[in-house]
């Protein structure tokens, strides 16, 4: 299920991974989604931030990245 979850096919969906490095550990603050219906020509999208780092761009960055400008 996990391995189902984390397949990338650019072309209908897409996960990536917001992670801080600290002391060798690296930690995942963020998880940004998409999930395209080509059949009604949607998409759903779902960000997820860690309460510590709520406020500071976590999630505005995952956007920008699944979804650039221009």
């Amino acid at each position: 299920m996990l391995q189902k979850f984390g397949l990338v096919d650019y072309a209908s969906s897409m996960m990536i991974l917001a992670i801080i490095e600290d002391d060798e550990k690296e930690t995942i603050v963020g998880i940004g989604r998409y999930c395209l219906n080509r059949d009604v020509l949607t998409a759903d999208v779902a960000l997820v931030v860690n309460d510590g780092y709520q406020s500071v761009g976590v999630g505005h960055e995952l956007l920008a990245y699944l979804y650039p400008p221009g």
